[in-house]
């Protein structure tokens, strides 16, 4: 999963109803991996960085170190697909847009948790 920020801030994450370790990478400005954490499932702690602009959330033990370069493939003619990954890693699924993977329901508690969140 892929988080972006408007601007370069503070960002604390947590693995709260999370069910599998994650790498959780702090990424700057630059495009620069500045933190590499590593999320335990269910657990509550806040995981911050200061001058954050990205998070990426992958697997755990991805081999991704702090100095790393993310690289954006901005092609408009290309067709940007989102993986669904199982807790191994291989490829469940393939989203290539306007798919929904989880109900209505789910996205309104996700909705809801992320705004309780925000105001803790």
């Amino acid at each position: 999963m892929i988080f972006y920020f408007d601007q370069p801030e503070r960002v604390e994450m947590w693995m709260r109803d999370t069910l599998i370790p994650l790498d959780i990478i702090f990424i700057d400005e630059d495009q620069e991996v500045i933190a590499v954490e590593q999320g335990q499932p269910n657990d509550d702690t806040l995981l911050s960085h200061e001058d954050t602009m990205y998070v990426v959330e992958v697997n755990a033990n991805s081999g991704v170190q702090v100095g790393d370069i993310l690289d954006f493939v901005e092609d408009e003619d290309e067709e940007i697909v989102m993986k669904v990954l199982a807790p191994d890693g291989s490829s469940q699924m393939d989203l290539v847009g306007g798919e929904r993977i989880v109900s209505r329901r789910e996205t309104k508690i996700l909705i809801r948790k992320a705004k309780k969140a925000y105001d803790s």
